[in-house]
C-alpha cells in the first residue's frame, strides 16, 4: 500500500472514530499539509518504506522550504501517525518503527520563539468602544479570558439570585468556563474551571462595558 492511500484512510478514520473524533479545522490543516508538503515527498512510497530515512528526507525538504519548526514538527508527527494507523485485523500495527529524533534531525520547536501575535490594549479598547450590545461584551470577554471564539459562543447565561452564571464546556470536556458577575454588569470575575472536576484552574479579572 502506498503512503498516500494510507493517509487518506487515516483522515477518514480520525474523522469518524467514536473516541475523540478530529474536528473539521484539524482535518483541514492535516489535509492541507499532506497535499502540499508531505505527499509530494513520500506519498509515492510504499508504506513499508516510510522509515527514519524517509522522515529525515521530508524534514530536510521542509526546512529548505523555510517552513517553521512547528509546521515541520506537525508534518513529522502526521507521517508517524499515518504509518502507525496501518493495522491488521487484530489491531496490531503492521509497520512497527523506532523513530530516532537525532537521526531525523528536524528543527526543535522553542515556545519562546513561536509567533504569538498580541493585540495591543489600545486596539482592544477601540474595538470595544466601537461595538455595541452583545458584541461589546464578547470582545471584552475574549480579550480578558483568552477564550477561543468557538468556546465563547457556546456560553449560556443562567440566573442564580444575585449572581449570573455563564457556563461552557468543550465537547471533549477538556475545558470549562464559569463567569460570575454582579448585577451591575460593570465587571465580571472570570474563572476557568476544569469541566470534569469543576475545580478552578486559574482566574482572570476582565472589565466589560455592557
Amino acid at each position: 500500500m502506498k503512503f498516500s492511500e494510507q493517509a487518506a484512510t487515516y483522515l477518514t478514520a480520525i474523522a469518524n472514530r467514536k473516541r475523540r473524533p478530529a474536528r473539521a479545522n484539524t482535518l483541514a490543516a492535516y489535509r492541507s499539509l499532506l497535499d502540499n508538503r508531505i505527499l509530494p515527498v513520500v506519498g509515492w512510497m510504499d508504506l513499508s518504506e516510510v522509515d527514519n530515512a524517509a522522515v529525515k528526507l521530508l524534514a530536510g525538504r521542509l526546512a529548505e522550504a523555510r517552513l517553521s519548526p512547528a509546521t515541520i514538527s506537525l508534518a513529522v508527527a502526521i507521517v508517524k501517525q499515518v504509518v502507525k494507523s496501518a493495522r491488521g485485523a487484530n489491531g496490531v500495527p503492521l509497520y512497527l518503527r523506532t523513530w530516532d529524533p537525532e537521526f531525523i534531525d528536524a528543527p526543535e520547536v522553542h515556545q519562546d520563539t513561536q509567533k504569538a501575535p498580541i493585540t495591543p490594549s489600545q486596539a482592544i479598547s477601540q474595538a470595544i468602544s466601537e461595538a455595541s450590545g452583545e458584541v461589546k461584551a464578547l470582545i471584552g470577554l475574549l480579550a480578558g479570558s483568552g477564550l477561543r471564539i468557538g468556546e465563547a459562543l457556546v456560553l449560556k447565561a443562567e440566573d442564580d439570585g444575585l449572581w449570573g452564571l455563564c457556563k461552557a464546556s468543550s465537547s471533549r470536556n477538556r475545558v470549562g468556563l464559569m463567569i460570575a458577575s454582579s448585577k451591575s454588569l460593570e465587571s465580571k470575575a472570570v474563572s476557568m474551571v476544569c469541566a470534569a472536576s469543576a475545580r478552578p484552574i486559574w482566574k482572570v479579572k476582565a472589565s466589560l462595558v455592557c
